[in-house]
């Protein structure tokens, strides 16, 4: 019995904690109410996305835009899904929230960058089209996958972030860092600059020139026959073919 009466104190004392943490930063608690919801937003305009807060994006290629956003009823008039510039945004304002669905279908006509943080998923559907440049930038665990067809290509991954990119490309440039993993086996590139350090992995396919930065107990391997140029390799790292 004791023991049922401390377990319940210290529940309270967590809830009190909470509710004073909510109170002095000025946050709202908000729990889903698990009544899934699908709402439409009437947005255009964009070449980026920017998604953070664990959303799983789902973006796919077509002549017109739409953004449908999936989530608990009373979630969705707190999201933040807005265009400032070029970018959609797609994320959760200051605050306590507990949801286990924030999803969006997205269909635009040309992807320029993918930022993805805080657990965020993103996948790309049907960009076949080859377009000058394509940029992502990946952390906190997020991940990037699908298929992209750029002139050059920017790939930046931090804090367990992981990209599994296929398609094709002149130049490619990659940079991780906090044991992220680059699956790029199936980018076929001529050239690549790769800064890889903290444990990191990654595997590219190139066929011309590969410039490498490896440290910190990081991996990278090569498909193809490149020339290598610069080969900086320090810290228990490599740069192997595959």
């Amino acid at each position: 019995m004791r023991g049922f009466i401390r377990f319940g104190r210290v529940l309270g004392l967590l809830a009190a904690s909470l509710l004073v943490m909510g109170l002095v930063s000025g946050c709202v608690a908000l729990i889903g109410s698990g009544r899934m919801e699908t709402r439409e937003y009437d947005l255009a305009g964009f070449e980026a996305i920017r998604a953070s807060h664990g959303f799983r994006v789902e973006v796919r290629q077509g002549d017109e835009f739409e953004v449908l956003v999936t989530s608990d009823d009373n979630i969705l008039d707190r999201l933040e899904v807005e265009v400032d510039g070029d970018v959609l945004s797609l994320g959760l304002p200051p605050g306590f929230f507990t949801t286990s669905r924030l999803e969006a279908e997205v269909t635009m006509p040309e992807i320029r960058e993918v930022n993805a943080s805080g657990g965020s998923r993103v996948s790309l559907d049907g960009f076949v089209e080859e377009q000058d440049a394509f940029r992502t930038v990946v952390s906190g665990g997020g991940r990037i996958s699908g298929e992209i067809h750029a002139e050059r290509i920017e790939v930046s991954l931090s804090g367990g972030a992981r990209a599994e990119l296929s398609g094709s490309g002149e130049r490619l440039s990659l940079s991780i860092s906090g044991g992220g993993t680059g699956a790029l086996e199936d980018l076929a590139v001529e050239t690549v600059d790769a800064d890889l350090s903290g444990g990191s992995q990654a595997t590219v396919n190139v066929s011309e020139a590969l410039d490498a930065t490896a440290s910190g107990g990081s991996t990278l391997r090569y498909i193809g026959d490149p020339d290598i140029g610069r080969e900086n390799v320090s810290g228990g790292s490599a740069v192997r073919p595959n």
